[in-house]
């Protein structure tokens, strides 16, 4: 087929999967990073600040980016397929002498070009995104001052202050005293009271005490650490004999989605072209390789974690050449 006459039916495709596309990253791309912030200030300690709030969910849009884009392109493939199919496009290319695998180069190259994006989210800007949230949920606890007749924990302090008198409470003692003020980092300062051990017989009188209240130190998620940091803690795990397993499935799946890019988009061809029902037929495939992926993870043990995470990616493989070899039949 004529070079001009190639460029022009791949410009041809990608303009029909083009408005799909950008509507459902846009959808799919906001509604799950509000689910994921949700989630995040669910389990956060204290609740920022609206504008805190923003930073978490715009935080999290990198991270969202990279895992649905690929659910995007299948989505967009099956839809602009289908468009094609009952508009007679595919039958005119055949009255032509023109095959379908005549739009594998631009599915490849459209499906390389959005996978390097997606890669730049997944190793890069998606942890960044994480460990942004971190930092805000950290200030947010350090710029904090809990309300009159109400207990709040600070990692395993304690403290509920009153019109009356404010108490500090840990495991081993508990202090109180009628003046207290709150101090940046955060801290609480007492001054004239009194502390005494919870299970040990002791207690004593102070004049003033600084009291730090910083949440216990917790180790960054395996989502918020950028290549190298995620690698390091690999190899410190494997050094003193732990499992790494989970650790290098995380490494391996953020990869997978930018594998998953030009295979979405050559699965959907055939799928919106058979099917009658693009949505339907997006869902059911989206659905499968989220069970995929949790058989998946469940087996990262048994199976290692590269098997794990070339699972779904072996299945879809053998799915697509399946459907291209019963659409070439029809």
């Amino acid at each position: 087929m004529p070079i001009a006459l190639s460029l022009m039916l791949g410009l041809a495709w990608a303009r029909a999967i083009l408005r799909p596309f950008c509507v459902a990253i846009a959808g799919m791309v906001v509604v799950s990073a509000v689910a994921l912030t949700a989630q995040v200030l669910f389990r956060a300690p204290i609740m920022p600040d609206p504008k805190g709030v923003f930073a978490i969910w715009l935080s999290l849009m990198p991270e969202m980016l990279g895992i649905m884009t690929p659910v995007a392109l299948l989505f967009a493939s099956v839809s602009g397929s289908h468009n094609w199919s009952i508009g007679g496009e595919f039958r005119a290319l055949a009255a032509s002498g023109v095959t379908v695998r005549s739009l594998l180069p631009a599915n490849f190259s459209i499906g390389v070009v959005v996978g390097l994006v997606v890669a730049l989210c997944t190793h890069g800007l998606g942890p960044i995104g994480r460990e942004n949230v971190r930092d805000v949920l950290s200030d947010a606890v350090a710029e904090m001052e809990p309300a009159k007749g109400h207990a709040v924990e600070f990692g395993s302090v304690w403290v509920r202050t009153d019109d009356e008198q404010t108490v500090v409470a840990t495991d081993s003692w508990v202090a109180w005293a009628a003046s207290a003020r709150w101090g940046s980092g955060p801290t609480v300062d007492l001054v004239q009271g009194s502390v005494k051990g919870i299970d040990e017989p002791w207690s004593m009188a102070f004049d003033g005490a600084s009291i730090s209240l910083q949440p216990d130190a917790v180790p960054a998620h395996n989502f918020a650490l950028n290549r190298r940091a995620l690698w390091a803690r690999i190899d410190a795990m494997e050094a003193r004999g732990e499992d790494a397993s989970r650790e290098r499935l995380t490494a391996y799946k953020r990869t997978t989605p930018a594998i998953l890019a030009p295979l979405m988009l050559l699965l959907g061809l055939p799928l919106g072209a058979l099917w009658s029902r693009p949505s339907l037929a997006t869902l059911s495939v989206v659905f499968g390789v989220w069970v995929m992926q949790r058989i998946g993870d469940h087996a990262a043990f048994s199976v290692g974690p590269s098997g794990a995470a070339l699972l779904p990616l072996v299945l879809l493989s053998c799915m697509t050449w399946l459907l291209w070899v019963r659409w070439r039949a029809v």
